[in-house]
């Protein structure tokens, strides 16, 4: 199972699911442990392809694109409720359900 944790922070399902066969990817602003991803939800690309993130060139801990139809899980624990505008928390789903899998 493959787990997109927006707005981690500090990557509190690595503990809830150790030794399970699940794979997270943890994203933030701004992360607070190593295990987080440093990533722009709102503005990272989305797309088509075999990876499941592109790393960008310049930072080893950063995405720079994460895969449609790449996960089968996507939380946003606290994520919503700190988007200040109804657009942009509408933005955030809209773009979740293009991660999502089918039957996501």
């Amino acid at each position: 199972m493959k787990i997109l944790d927006v707005g981690s922070c500090h990557n509190p399902l690595k503990q809830e699911f150790l030794n399970k066969p699940v794979n997270i990817t943890a994203i933030d602003l701004c992360p607070s442990a190593e295990s987080v991803f440093k990533c722009d939800f709102l503005r990272v690309s989305i797309a088509k392809t075999d990876k499941l993130f592109a790393v960008s060139n310049h930072n080893a801990n950063e995405i720079d694109q994460l895969e449609e139809n790449g996960f089968d899980v996507v939380v946003f624990c606290l994520f919503l409720e700190y988007l200040p505008s109804p657009r942009l928390r509408h933005k955030a789903c809209v773009r979740a359900k293009k991660l999502l899998k089918d039957n996501g």
